[in-house]
């Protein structure tokens, strides 16, 4: 079908394994994904309040903050080449990623980093390849066909 794969509607729980578990597959099949649901909002389709990432839907200082963890993740928005493979640790923070540039395109490989996971800054290092910081974005560009490995650690 020449479609890209999206994992919707999932993680309708508070168990942060199962939520872990699942982020973690749809990762390593570099599959984008939608988490369901935002807030309970008394939903009648709803089984339960623990699908939402609030406690009190009124209450926006109520966050989940487990779920948090597992779901607020660093991942590449887009990529100049071939990836290979990228790996999150939620416990660390830590983001890895390998792939093999392209330098026919001409737009940078970008990686998203959320505040929430490193509220401090973090620190990045490449393999090779021009590297630049905008705010939570990291860009990578290479003139050259070659492969990068890109590793992104939270500062403590």
């Amino acid at each position: 079908m020449n479609a890209v794969p999206l994992m919707s509607e999932w993680g309708a729980t508070d168990d942060v394994t199962a939520l872990g578990i699942d982020a973690d597959v749809a990762d390593e099949h570099q599959m984008g994904w939608m988490y369901w649901a935002y807030k309970h909002w008394d939903d009648p389709t709803t089984a339960d309040a623990a699908q939402g990432l609030f406690a009190d839907d009124a209450d926006l200082g109520s966050a989940k903050t487990a779920k948090l963890r597992q779901l607020v993740r660093t991942y590449p928005q887009a990529t100049a080449g071939t990836l290979h493979g990228f790996d999150y640790d939620p416990g660390s923070g830590r983001f890895t990623m390998s792939y093999r540039a392209d330098p026919s395109i001409d737009a940078p490989t970008r990686i998203f980093v959320s505040p929430l996971t490193s509220p401090q800054g973090f620190d990045v290092s490449a393999s090779t390849g021009g590297v630049a910081i905008h705010g939570s974005y990291v860009d990578i560009h290479s003139d050259v066909a070659q492969e990068i490995q890109v590793t992104i650690t939270p500062r403590v």
